[in-house]
């Protein structure tokens, strides 16, 4: 195509566009069988060629304006679209995280509530545990056959005890409460050592047990053992100190008593072998099964007096069963023995001596006394002479073989007799070889045979 002929299309269309956008000229129509050029003449003069190629150019540079406006604004609107597309992206992921985020939520709150019900259910059983542990402390705290009290643990200021505490101490609850601490307790020689062991408690060392003096209400002194701990603060609560009393005045006294007897049975245990060395030494007889028999009789008689100590202790023996006992291997003749005295406590020493004596005059009697023939009778008598301060018993032989006064050397029994009465008791004995029977009076001072010097019991 030329350029005239360009010129004229553009012509064409400017004037289609100039006619179409005037308000006097109503919009040219194309009709079939019109040629171009017979439309252009129709609406205007020719125009030279070097205007329309100016036109021409002008509109070239207005249509690449477009263009690149067009351009520019397609991808303006194609990023506009783009973002648009991404934020809708965006926008659908958060949706989608939101329900995520509320569905996790919703199972996060189901287990939340399931936890705090889990939690209540916990914390009222603890509560309940509690409760009881409380209820079982507080019944065995007051219930306790020992003595416990609750202290402050810096001033040991009491503030709680059971009635055990009171019972021991013998004062009333609202008086230990009213202001006493566990020093005021204690005996004033202990009080100094007894706090510091408190102290100790207090600081985390171990104090131990403590026994010391504690004085009653009454004003009476009892030994007892005190176990102390301090229970730690817990939170809102502060610290406390626990005692434990026990009173140990009588265990105490039998431990006493115990060591006593112990060095009573080893003071005994030496002179039952003094003793038997005598036996041993002294005894004399024709042969050797008499010699058994004797050395056998006495050293029963020993035992059975040791017998009777030690079902008491080693405190005493009743002079009547000393007398049974003794007596006892001579049953078949029992109905011709006769005893009669008040019912006495003797001392140990006393016991042995005594047990001594009656075996003697009881094998004399058997071998060549009373007891030796039916006809014969034995009488045991004793009581106190007071005015005398003496023990006095006399052992009566009747209707027995014809007494004969012995030689001038004596026997066993009779040294038997007279070493344990006179050198153990510092008594005397005093021996009567009557027509009728042997006669032996036996004194020993009351204060060597009788506990507390009087030991006369109702019969």
């Amino acid at each position: 195509m030329t350029a005239c002929q360009e010129c004229i299309i553009l012509k064409q269309k400017r004037w289609k566009w100039r006619l179409s956008a005037s308000p006097h000229h109503p919009p040219v129509q194309e009709r079939p069988g019109i040629s171009l050029r017979q439309a252009v003449a129709a609406v205007d003069t020719p125009m030279d060629a070097a205007a329309l190629a100016a036109e021409l150019a002008a509109l070239r540079c207005r249509m690449e304006e477009l263009r690149r406006n067009a351009a520019a604004d397609s991808a303006r609107l194609r990023r506009q679209v783009e973002d648009l597309q991404a934020a809708l992206a965006e926008r659908d992921r958060g949706l989608a995280m939101q329900r995520e985020t509320l569905e996790e939520a919703g199972h996060l709150a189901g287990r939340l509530q399931a936890a705090t019900d889990r939690l209540e259910q916990l914390v009222t059983a603890r509560i309940a545990s509690l409760e009881e542990s409380e209820g079982q402390f507080r019944t065995a705290f007051d219930r306790s056959v020992i003595g416990m009290a609750q202290a402050d643990a810096q001033s040991f200021r009491l503030l709680r005890v059971n009635a055990r505490f009171c019972r021991i101490t013998g004062y009333t609850e609202a008086e230990l409460l009213g202001g006493m601490t566990l020093s005021d307790l204690v005996h004033s020689g202990d009080r100094a050592r007894d706090l510091r062991r408190f102290r100790a408690a207090t600081a985390g060392r171990d104090a131990g047990t403590i026994e010391t003096r504690c004085m009653r209400k009454d004003g009476s002194v009892i030994h007892v053992q005190m176990d102390c701990v301090l229970a730690e603060a817990a939170p809102g609560h502060p610290a406390r100190f626990y005692a434990v009393l026990q009173d140990i005045t009588e265990r105490r006294a039998t431990a006493e008593r115990q060591a006593l007897l112990a060095r009573e049975v080893d003071h005994r245990a030496k002179n039952l072998l003094a003793v038997m060395q005598s036996i041993i030494r002294l005894t004399h007889a024709p042969d050797l099964r008499s010699y058994i028999r004797a050395i056998d009789g006495r050293i029963s008689a020993v035992a059975r007096a040791h017998s009777l100590l030690a079902a008491e202790r080693w405190r005493h023996a009743r002079l009547r069963r000393l007398v049974q006992e003794e007596l006892a291997p001579y049953g078949a003749a029992a109905e011709r023995i006769q005893t009669d005295g008040p019912d006495l406590l003797l001392l140990p020493d006393a016991v042995q001596a005594l047990g001594m004596a009656l075996h003697e005059l009881a094998t004399n009697a058997a071998k060549y006394g009373a007891l030796s023939v039916l006809g014969g009778a034995l009488s045991i008598t004793w009581g106190l002479a007071e005015a005398e301060g003496l023990l006095k018993l006399r052992w009566q032989e009747r209707g027995g073989p014809l007494v004969k006064r012995p030689g001038a050397r004596r026997g066993f029994g009779s040294r038997v007799i007279a070493a344990t009465i006179k050198e153990q008791l510092g008594g005397q004995v005093a021996m009567a070889w009557e027509t009728a029977g042997l006669r032996c009076d036996i004194a020993i001072p009351i204060s060597r045979a009788i506990p507390g010097r009087r030991g006369l019991l109702p019969r």
